[in-house]
């Protein structure tokens, strides 16, 4: 399977196209999940769609943003050439400040995006594991698939994704519609699956960037410590809240 398609003069990274795909029912299960609360006819996600949309030209225009000579240069290259790495991160980070300040300025200080992103993610993960295998670090273990020669086997880093991400996601949709809205769904996928993508990262080939970490292995630690302390923020505000009732 190429990993560049090209269409005309534009080239799309195969996975990036994988990933959009996915992306659709991911999208479709929030918008499942959103009819089943009281802000239905609200826009949430619309906001997202935006806050998408956002990361995606940041992410296509990164190239000028890191050497803007490259307007000058060659204007018409700079609208073919693909994003890098690094504009990937820029744009989820572009993205989600977006999203942020919109939910906040049009409702105020709600939790019902936030919690209904862990639904589409965990599809959306679901979904782009199924259809693209990913080799991770070399094994001797019977699972260990082969790229070409049989005598090299290597982690299937997309099954162990789904093994770690179908559960949390059945969990999720056992959980009681009233807490959508309350942040603690959210702040109990960040803790979770940070483990959860945390051990799984250790099967992957990875570049260490900092403390023996790589960038991906410090994201999901992050994810751990920012949902374990929003979960004791939102548990101590609701045993207040209930004491004042």
């Amino acid at each position: 399977m190429p990993e560049i398609w090209q269409f005309g003069p534009f080239m799309i990274r195969f996975d990036w196209l994988l990933l959009a795909i996915a992306g659709l029912p991911g999208y479709a299960v929030m918008k499942y999940k959103l009819k089943k609360t009281a802000h239905d006819d609200k826009p949430v996600l619309d906001i997202l769609t935006g806050g998408l949309l956002i990361a995606a030209l940041v992410w296509k225009f990164s190239p000028v943003l890191f050497s803007p000579t490259i307007l000058l240069k060659n204007p018409l290259g700079a609208l073919l050439m693909s994003g890098s790495s690094e504009g990937a991160w820029f744009g989820i980070l572009a993205g989600a400040a977006y999203i942020g300040f919109k939910s906040w300025r049009i409702y105020g200080f709600r939790w019902l995006l936030p919690d209904l992103l862990p639904y589409g993610i965990a599809t959306m993960v679901t979904v782009y594991s199924l259809l693209s295998w990913q080799y991770g670090a070399p094994t001797n273990l019977p699972w260990g698939i082969s790229i070409e020669n049989p005598a090299f086997k290597y982690h299937p880093v997309n099954v162990y994704r789904i093994v770690v991400t179908v559960p949390l996601l059945i969990w999720l949709w056992k959980r009681k519609k009233e807490e959508l809205g309350s942040g603690q769904p959210f702040a109990d996928f960040m803790s979770f699956y940070g483990i959860g993508l945390l051990l799984v990262s250790f099967f992957e080939t990875k570049t260490e960037w900092i403390f023996g970490m790589s960038a991906e292995q410090l994201v999901y630690f992050a994810m751990v410590i920012l949902g374990s302390i929003l979960g004791m923020f939102l548990k101590k505000k609701n045993r207040i809240r209930r004491i004042k009732e």
